[in-house]
């Protein structure tokens, strides 16, 4: 910042001359007296200047301080822009543990899955082995075709191959009906263990292609299974909420009436220990225990409904 300049160097010119004048002496050894208006003249330059320097001095100022609070602000910014990279950083690393997880757990899934699924090869082929040659009579599908003498000769994952009066028909598992579909369907896996299980083997192709629902890894077919299991959880989650939300206000109604009875009862017992009883006063000491004892009750009461009051308030937050 620029500091104005004391006004003494004005004075000092002044002086100077003035001496000057003053020392000009005539060739008779006496001395004249300068005329004032040059001297006039100069004061009012000097002055002049010293006003203008002034109103430089005050721009300068305004300008610094300009200046100094641009700067202020774009300290301030530059420090929310750190902030928010650190943030957006903590929030990456929480990202990538949380699939580092992710692959662990599937890692876990296949290894678990592989003997399940040897079994469930097993028994699988032992329950369609003894279904073959089954007699259906006539089938209706869901579409309005009969099938008149249909005979179960081959069963696969989502088709039934049957013989009827007219030769072989392969029946898809949606034109069954809802019994058929139990029967030899009991358990439809809509996404089958050997796509769970299969090795990732991408292509150039497949990198570049866009994807597709049978271009989708095991790993993002586990992760959708995980999202749709989170989802109905909170689903479930939610409407248990309501529920929960009745039962905490009728027990704070009763609590309410329960004081309300207290302090009625309190009242009563004031009155009671107040009363003489033919020649003998009722003790105080047992006045006041018995106010004490209700006095605590209710304040259990008082706790018992902040706490659920507070618990609604959550449920409530949750829900919105």
């Amino acid at each position: 910042m620029i500091k104005a300049k004391p006004i003494h160097f004005i004075r000092l010119s002044l002086f100077c001359l003035l001496v000057t004048s003053a020392c000009q002496r005539r060739e008779d050894g006496t001395t004249s007296d300068p005329p004032l208006s040059p001297i006039e003249k100069e004061y009012t330059q000097l002055q002049q200047r010293y006003q203008r320097l002034q109103a430089e001095i005050v721009k300068l100022q305004q300008q610094n301080e300009t200046f100094q609070a641009s700067e202020t602000s774009i300290l301030k910014q530059d420090q929310a822009v750190a902030d928010r990279l650190v943030q957006t950083q903590k929030k990456l690393n929480a990202q990538n543990r949380e699939y580092q997880a992710l692959q662990q757990d599937y890692a876990d899934l296949k290894k678990s899955i592989s003997p399940l699924d040897s079994s469930l090869k097993t028994l699988t082929a032992a329950f369609r082995e003894n279904l073959i040659g089954t007699q259906l009579g006539t089938v209706v599908l869901n579409n309005g075709r009969q099938l008149p003498q249909c005979t179960v000769i081959q069963i696969s994952d989502d088709t039934l191959r049957v013989k009827y009066t007219a030769g072989w028909v392969n029946i898809p598992y949606a034109q069954l009906s809802p019994e058929l579909q139990k029967r030899f369907f009991p358990a439809p896996v809509l996404v089958s263990s050997q796509t769970l299980l299969a090795e990732e083997k991408p292509t150039q192709s497949a990198k570049s292609a866009s994807p597709t629902k049978t271009q989708e890894s095991p790993t993002s077919l586990l992760e959708k299974a995980f999202i749709q299991r989170q989802r109905r959880e909170l689903e479930q989650y939610q409407l248990s909420i309501p529920p929960k939300i009745k039962l905490l206000e009728t027990k704070i109604s009763r609590a309410q009436q329960k004081i309300a009875s207290l302090r009625k009862d309190r009242i009563k017992t004031s009155q009671y220990y107040r009363k003489r009883s033919g020649s003998i006063k009722r003790s105080p000491v047992d006045l006041d225990r018995s106010l004490k004892k209700i006095d605590g009750d209710i304040r259990k009461l008082e706790l018992a409904i902040e706490v659920a009051q507070t618990q609604i308030k959550s449920w409530k937050k949750e829900l919105k």
